[in-house]
C-alpha cells in the first residue's frame, strides 16, 4: 500500500498523466487529471461523492442489528412521549416530503455517484453493481490505479538498489 507522504515526496515532473472520465456516474466529463490517482473532475464532483459514500455507509449500518435495536429503542421513546403529551390541534400531513420516502431495498452501487440499488440475485449473492456500465467503470479505474502502484513500486526498488526476483 502506497501512503499519501510518499506520493508528496515524488517530484510533480514523474506524473504524466492523460486524460481521463469523471468516475462519478452522472457526469463522466473527460478532464486532465493533476495526479495519477485523480479520480474526479472538480471539487463538485468530490463533494457528491461524498455525499454518496455518506449515504451508502448509513445504509450499510442500518442493517446491522445493533443498529436495528438502537432505532427501536428510539421509536419505543418517541411513542411514550407522544402519549404523555396532549394531542395538539394541527394535524401532521400524512405525506412528508424528503428523503425518508425513499424505499430501502438494498445496498446501493458501489459506483461512486450511482445511488441505484443492487438487489443481488441467488446466482450472485455478493453483486456489487447496479449494471455493467458501472461495473467497468469500476474495473477500469481500479485496473490504472493497480498499474500505477506497480509502476511506483518498481521505481522505489530502482532508486533503492533492489532488483526483481
Amino acid at each position: 500500500m502506497i501512503l499519501a507522504e510518499d506520493l508528496s515526496k515524488l517530484p510533480r515532473s514523474q506524473f504524466h498523466c492523460r486524460t481521463r472520465r469523471c468516475l462519478r456516474k452522472g457526469c463522466e466529463d473527460t478532464f486532465r487529471a493533476s495526479h495519477p490517482a485523480s479520480r474526479y473532475c472538480s471539487d463538485e464532483c468530490r463533494k457528491e461523492v461524498h455525499r454518496w459514500h455518506n449515504k451508502r455507509a448509513q445504509r450499510r449500518y442500518r442493517k446491522t442489528a445493533k443498529c436495528k435495536a438502537k432505532r427501536s429503542e428510539q421509536a419505543r421513546n418517541r411513542r411514550q412521549r407522544t402519549k404523555a403529551q396532549k394531542r395538539t390541534k394541527f394535524a401532521l400531513p400524512t405525506e412528508r416530503v424528503g428523503h425518508h420516502n425513499e424505499p430501502h431495498q438494498g445496498l446501493i452501487c458501489a459506483r461512486p455517484g450511482c445511488y441505484e440499488c443492487v438487489i443481488p440475485t441467488r446466482r450472485s449473492p455478493c453483486q456489487k453493481y447496479c449494471s455493467k456500465p458501472c461495473r467497468v467503470a469500476m474495473r477500469c479505474v481500479l485496473e490504472r490505479e493497480r498499474r500505477w502502484c506497480e509502476r511506483l513500486t518498481q521505481r522505489k526498488r530502482s532508486v533503492a538498489g533492489i532488483e526483481d526476483v
